[in-house]
């Protein structure tokens, strides 16, 4: 088979944040959910109070470590949640999803190489999230100015103070699986549905007088396609929300301690790194949103392309229904506020900057 399996890197880090059931019981993955609960609580409880010590730059760099304990910890309560509907999307994908024969090849090659550069992206992402922690975890060594690995409060306590840092090391082996572990899910979901919408497309643009026996299949299968679509956009619409602003603070501060701040070449190398997988990150959401609904709404295009006109009226009235349906304008959204497409990170982007600017001049003020 020439299919790609997508879905082998989450996998793999679902099985380091211990939440398959292959080797844990319904016991040891509660027990694993409220360890790693408490202490990205714990965290972000030393980070917040390093507000009310911390000075000028400072600031930001506390800012900067509190969105991000509290993006993974969202993303960890969110993932927990909505463990059972995306479990059930993932089941009828693997139940229903029709596979890649009698498909024309510059089609079928087309799908191959999308699922290859997924799988990269998944690859270059784990890479650069990887080089990130690991600079975070040598920062108090390569710096020798602050303890921790991003600014936290120093209680003076020794107990508590190593209570903290050995908390901050845990977090930033848990980060990756439990960030990743998410986006990669609704990455692979994304393409693997664009493929199969690509697939449906190519079956309704040549099929021949077989179609009157098919067509109620199509229709059928377009309607799963719809429901898989509405599926990922409500297991999903309030991380896209949330996700919108960290991208916009967390650029918007880090490009302004890139820019603005003395910063040592490790820390530069570190916040230059993380900005771009914030980046990174919202276009994993936003490029495959696009995708799918321009996927969506070209199917009335190949219904219109293919020898619609040489079947029965009433085919012909289940054709045009379908593609009637096909031409509403179909996007995932950040809790209903906010249509997620590559317009959406275009201005994110933009929006970075124009913060960088209002930032810098109420602080060089």
């Amino acid at each position: 088979s020439n299919e790609i399996d997508l879905f082998k890197i989450s996998r793999i880090l679902l099985q380091l944040m211990g939440e398959t059931y292959n080797k844990n019981t319904l016991k040891r993955i509660i027990f694993f959910r409220i360890f790693n609960s408490v202490i990205m609580v714990y965290t972000s409880l030393f980070i917040t109070a390093n507000f009310f010590y911390a000075s000028g730059g400072n600031h930001v760099e506390t800012m900067q470590g509190l969105i991000l304990v509290t993006h993974t910890l969202l993303k960890y309560l969110l993932y927990i949640y909505f463990k059972p509907g995306i479990r059930e999307l993932l089941q009828n994908k693997h139940e229903e999803s029709w596979a890649y024969q009698d498909i024309d090849n510059h089609i079928m090659a087309a799908i191959i190489k999308m699922s290859k550069t997924t799988e990269l992206i998944q690859v270059f992402v784990l890479l650069a999230m990887s080089i990130t922690a690991i600079l975070y975890l040598f920062r108090p060594i390569l710096t020798r100015n602050n303890p921790f690995p991003f600014e936290a409060w120093v209680s003076g306590v020794i107990i508590m103070d190593v209570i903290t840092l050995a908390c901050l090391y845990y977090f930033f082996c848990i980060v990756i699986p439990i960030v990743l572990s998410y986006d990669s899910i609704y990455l692979c979901l994304c393409i693997q549905t664009v493929g199969q919408v690509k697939l449906l497309k190519n079956r309704l643009r040549y099929f021949q007088g077989s179609v009157k026996a098919d067509i109620s299949y199509y229709i059928k299968y377009h309607q799963f396609l719809l429901s898989t679509f509405s599926g990922l956009r409500r297991l999903y619409s309030s991380m896209l929300l949330f996700h919108y602003f960290v991208t916009l603070i967390t650029a918007c501060t880090g490009i302004f301690e890139v820019l603005m701040g003395r910063n040592s070449a490790t820390d530069i190398a570190a916040k230059a790194i993380t900005i771009c997988a914030a980046f990174f990150q919202f276009a994993y959401y936003t490029f495959p949103a696009e995708m799918i609904a321009f996927e969506l709404s070209d199917l009335s295009n190949s219904i219109y392309l293919s020898k619609w006109y040489i079947n029965t009226v009433n085919v012909q009235k289940q054709l045009l229904f379908m593609m009637t349906k096909s031409q509403h304008q179909l996007y995932f959204t950040g809790g209903g506020l906010i249509d997620i497409n590559v317009k959406t990170f275009g201005s994110a982007v933009r929006t970075s900057f124009s913060f960088y600017t209002l930032l810098r001049n109420i602080l060089t003020k």
